[in-house]
């Protein structure tokens, strides 16, 4: 297992300013030699380190590393790069916060001030992360990649084929929470009716 920090522009367009370090875990290919191209997983949230889903292929998808590398990416703001999140948000253990509105306005609005002191959030989006991804492919120094995108996943991998026209990319796979949940939801309901 292989693991490093890219560094990039917080701000890509101006190339100035602060840079944050991007983190990445690769799984080298069990064969000894890749040969097939890496498999980049895309996570979901958005707000979920990529390198979280390293229980997930180790455990349940271990035969897609036989003959590739698989590469996980902790997108800018989450996991270790350059996490961002409010200590106030987490860990709501007394009864009276989960009877109450989730997110009242006031504590959204203490949340967004005390990160914007530490970070420009409107470089914080889904284009930036595609261009992140793409500029770690190439430190890596793959050139075809294939992708396979979970949830909010699905999304930054249709940002991701649009801004680099697809020239990179040999294959790709959609996991939907979303589709998920509805076909459930359609189950549950095809048996009541049949009930």
């Amino acid at each position: 297992m292989l693991q490093g920090f890219l560094e990039v522009w917080e701000n890509r367009k101006t190339k100035s300013g602060r840079k944050i370090p991007i983190s990445v875990l690769v799984l080298p290919a069990k064969n000894g030699g890749a040969t097939k191209p890496p498999l980049f997983s895309f996570s979901g949230g958005p707000g979920g380190p990529g390198t979280d889903l390293l229980y997930r292929f180790l455990r349940d998808y271990k035969d897609l590393n036989y003959e590739r590398d698989i590469v996980m990416i902790d997108q800018r703001g989450t996991g270790k790069s350059n996490p961002l999140g409010c200590k106030f948000l987490e860990n709501r253990l007394i009864l009276e916060d989960y009877l109450s509105e989730m997110y009242p306005e006031e504590v959204i609005k203490n949340c967004f001030d005390s990160l914007s002191a530490i970070a420009d959030l409107s470089q914080y989006t889904t284009p930036n992360i595609a261009d992140d991804i793409d500029e770690m492919r190439a430190w890596l120094g793959y050139d075809k990649i294939d992708i396979i995108g979970f949830s909010y996943g699905t999304r930054l991998a249709q940002v991701y084929l649009k801004k680099t026209s697809r020239k990179h990319k040999q294959h790709y796979s959609f996991r939907s929470c979303y589709h998920n949940i509805k076909n459930a939801a359609s189950s549950c309901f095809r048996r009541a009716a049949r009930d």
